[in-house]
């Protein structure tokens, strides 16, 4: 399609105001700061384009219509008459919608620079015959924007992060997220040179938020065997546009189709890379390690388009469904599950552990089977290494609790931070006695992430939290509930 990127949305954590989401390419161009004052007249032509987007092609065509209520009740009551500021008002906008839809691949950004670059769709987008247009855009294959070619993927290897031949010949790779096909498949091919000669494989998809969902099918390809396998199918519901996805017949490397796989995952596992775990899970293809994805509502099985609004602000709205062929259905209501349940931490040890017991069984191999044992016994000594002190649970129980739009909670013994909006938890690190620290994966875009401490009365009782910036100002203070 023309401008309009269709990509699956990464999640950009705002912890002081709210949480916003952007299109891998828009976010590699940057948030500008905001340089103008909306008047009431522009958000108003702001919040009639973007109740258009939805109407013409939301996914979820049977929804479209109470979320285009919500938005207008909001408008209708003032909740946006404060907001001047473009970011401000972007950032309100989001969390509504994602209330409205519980489906957080909506947003709204502000970025001048991408909306100029799309502003002559505007004409076309406001008219009449806009979905016969997103139609042809999205059947026109040559049309489409080579995101994935822009500056930062080549510079970041298109995010391959880590290659390398575990103990027992198991190979592993880290991808940290998905990137588009074209630009990357070199990479693809090498990475998968490179593991070639693997007896079992582990995929990491932990924090990988997801990106260009067509790239999932060319790596899968390589744990399949010669042939076209229909894997799934991208529903445009709004404009009768379905595309069909097959691995590929031919590959310039070895498949690896009899090789034991297995696929890390972990609540920050999102959108095209959920995919592409619950895809290799439906065809029995692989083993999926770690924690479930997500939480309710915000289990990323949509694909969003980027549309221009006005004055520098665009929308991210989810236009396509992803239907697999097993299922006939996606991950949306119940996520992505893991065959073998762990903490993110230990997921890639249990991988580990799971490959070398398979290759035990499989092998008859007295040199190898010797080496197989060795690395499990290695393996289990670094676990033992590794275990932490008993955890004092009581003492974190008195944190637990909602302070404003945040919700401090304790599970399995680790405090857990989320906000309304977020759609995930955030694991607590403790830094002193009421202060700690929020952990959010390293390939995840964020603004700077500030602490939490927790503030008690004059009886020693928590009573509320602030959040502490980078230099150790307070942000903002926030009451618990009683």
């Amino acid at each position: 399609m023309k401008t309009q990127v269709i990509v699956t949305v990464l999640f950009i954590f705002s912890f002081g105001l709210a949480s916003t989401a952007y299109s891998q390419s828009a976010a590699r161009q940057g948030e500008l700061q905001a340089t103008t004052v909306l008047s009431e007249a522009q958000k108003e032509i702001i919040i009639q384009r973007l109740l258009k987007r939805v109407e013409d092609f939301y996914v979820l065509q049977s929804q479209a219509q109470e979320i285009m209520d919500n938005i207008r009740e909001r408008h209708a009551s003032h909740a946006y008459q404060e907001l001047e500021d473009p970011q401000q008002f972007a950032r309100q906008l989001t969390l509504d919608l994602r209330e409205a839809s519980q489906d957080a691949h909506f947003g709204i950004m502000y970025n001048s620079e991408t909306f100029q670059a799309m502003a002559s769709e505007l004409p076309l987008l406001d008219g009449p015959n806009s979905r016969e247009t997103m139609k042809e855009w999205l059947e026109d294959d040559d049309a489409a924007p080579d995101i994935g070619s822009l500056a930062g993927d080549k510079r970041q290897n298109f995010f391959f992060t880590r290659l390398e031949i575990l103990e027992g010949n198991v190979g592993y790779l880290r991808l940290d997220r998905i990137p588009a096909l074209d630009p990357a498949k070199p990479t693809v091919d090498a990475a998968m040179a490179f593991l070639a000669h693997s007896d079992a494989v582990i995929l990491d998809l932990r924090g990988n938020p997801g990106g260009v969902g067509g790239f999932i099918t060319y790596l899968m390809s390589y744990f399949f065997p010669e042939g076209r396998t229909y894997l799934y199918k991208r529903d445009f519901q709004a404009v009768g546009v379905v595309d069909e996805f097959y691995t590929e017949e031919t590959l310039p490397g070895k498949r690896l189709d009899h090789v034991p796989l297995y696929v890390l995952i972990d609540p920050f596992t999102g959108s095209a890379a959920r995919n592409l775990s619950y895809t290799l899970q439906t065809f029995e293809r692989a083993i999926l390690v770690g924690e479930a994805t997500g939480e309710q509502g915000y289990r990323g099985a949509h694909s969003a388009g980027l549309f221009p609004l006005a004055d520098g602000l665009l929308a991210v709205v989810p236009i396509g469904r992803v239907v697999n062929a097993k299922t006939n259905t996606n991950w949306r209501e119940g996520g992505v599950q893991p065959d073998v349940s762990v903490s993110s931490k230990e997921a890639l040890d249990a991988a580990h552990q799971l490959a070398l017991e398979t290759l035990l069984e499989r092998t008859g191999d007295a040199a190898i089977t010797q080496e197989l044992n060795q690395a499990l016994q290695n393996l289990d000594s670094k676990q033992e290494a590794a275990i932490s002190p008993p955890v004092d649970e009581a003492a974190m129980a008195e944190y637990v609790g909602v302070y404003g739009v945040r919700t401090i909670s304790l599970d399995d013994g680790v405090l857990k931070y989320t906000r309304e909006g977020m759609g995930v938890k955030l694991e607590m690190q403790e830094i002193e006695k009421d202060l700690y620290t929020l952990v959010i994966p390293s390939n995840t875009r964020s603004a700077s992430v500030p602490n939490v401490r927790f503030n008690r009365d004059e009886q020693g009782s928590v009573v509320g939290l602030s959040l502490i910036s980078p230099d150790g100002s307070v942000m903002e203070t926030t009451n618990k509930d009683e």
